[in-house]
């Protein structure tokens, strides 16, 4: 319990510091596909949680910095992908439409979020998990799957769904071009 605000702080910290560095990646390799590798990065960490022994403070730490680095790199492309989607659907419809886009994000967000407890509670009280009691070591254990295969699989899926998005650099370039010159005339 100790631990719980110390790497809270560490993920934040962690997904602050490497926003640069996933920006820098997103010039190499573009946006989506930098999202990708952030969600792959989210993935990995996520799923060696699963390996955290007992008091192992210091494994556990290093899990929870690359998570926040995920964090860092899933937020910033996340927003910045979304931009690219409202200038293509401006150049389409004609109508500026990225307050709705983005409150549709912050929404997804909320929902997810809303999603992991209505998901992760049942799923915690079927394996028998009590947070009051003394758990047996099965259950501690499948406390740990809960933890460590949910957001994996989560970003798993982020990865099957944007690795192939169609806004790349040169599409977005093209868009931005046309909406400028539809603004000039």
């Amino acid at each position: 319990p100790q631990a719980v605000s110390p790497f809270i702080l560490l993920i934040f910290l962690s997904s602050f510091l490497f926003v640069p560095f996933w920006l820098k990646v997103s010039y190499r390799f573009g946006k989506h596909k930098t999202l990708c590798f952030s969600a792959m990065l989210g993935a990995f960490a996520a799923g060696s949680a699963i390996f955290i022994p007992e008091n192992g403070m210091l494994i556990g730490a290093v899990v929870y910095f690359f998570i926040g680095i995920n964090n860092g790199g899933s937020g910033a492309m996340m927003r910045s992908v979304m931009a690219d989607v409202v200038d293509e659907d401006t150049l389409l419809t004609g109508n500026d439409r990225g307050a709705l886009f983005f409150s549709m994000l912050t929404m997804t967000n909320k929902l997810g979020l809303a999603l992991a407890v209505g998901i992760t509670y049942p799923i915690l009280s079927w394996i028998g998990f009590d947070a009051k009691g003394i758990n047996d070591q099965d259950t501690l254990d499948g406390v740990r799957w809960v933890m460590a295969a949910t957001p994996c699989l989560v970003n798993i899926c982020i990865v099957a769904v944007m690795w192939n998005f169609p806004i790349d650099e040169q599409r977005q370039r093209a868009t931005a071009s046309a909406l400028n010159d539809k603004q000039a005339a």
